[in-house]
């Protein structure tokens, strides 16, 4: 069950940050030791129909007003600053978490902010949003995020993996690209 929430907040983040030219298909794997399969290819111009119904369904950690972590509002101001500040600095690692669990690695490189867990933890998670796409999503100046933008920022990037899992139960990749065939 914990894992299907997870799924299911991974693919909203997904959803909600997938540009929208005509030509691109997002693609999401995921595989468990269930046998399970789930296979979604899904034309990136399906997506600014189907956001406003993923919207309603959202987790409530995540909403276009901001985020909630551990009981714990932040608002789009609050991410706004937060952002600005992160991104002055240039390139370098924000955080690193070493416990039994995992050892994850948050750091901006490259114009991307980057999340990893290293080859020692039980999942191995990948996750990479580009810089201009964080941009996008926290430009303007009223209290929602900006998923339009996001989207639009998200249509300038290449062919690319945005999130990987590979962990003891299950297998998970989302990433876009030309094909309407997600292989």
């Amino acid at each position: 069950m914990k894992f299907k929430r997870t799924l299911a907040f991974v693919l909203l983040l997904c959803l909600s940050s997938m540009p929208l030219a005509a030509a691109g298909w997002l693609h999401v794997r995921v595989e468990t030791d269930e046998q399970e399969q789930i296979r979604v290819n899904i034309p990136l111009s399906l997506v600014t129909t189907v956001l406003p119904i993923i919207e309603r369904q959202a987790p409530r950690e995540f909403s276009r007003h901001g985020i909630r972590i551990e009981n714990q509002e932040i608002s789009v101001a609050e991410l706004r600053q937060i952002w600005a500040e992160l991104k002055s600095t240039g390139n370098y690692e924000l955080a690193t978490i070493i416990s039994p669990d995992a050892n994850v690695v948050v750091k901006l490189e490259d114009d991307y902010l980057k999340v990893d867990t290293d080859a020692s933890s039980r999942e191995r998670v990948q996750v990479r949003v580009p810089v201009r796409v964080v941009d996008a999503l926290l430009a303007g100046t009223g209290e929602e995020l900006n998923l339009t933008a996001a989207l639009e920022a998200l249509q300038a990037e290449p062919e690319q993996e945005f999130v990987s899992v590979d962990a003891e139960d299950a297998k998970v990749r989302v990433w876009i690209d030309s094909s309407n065939e997600g292989n």
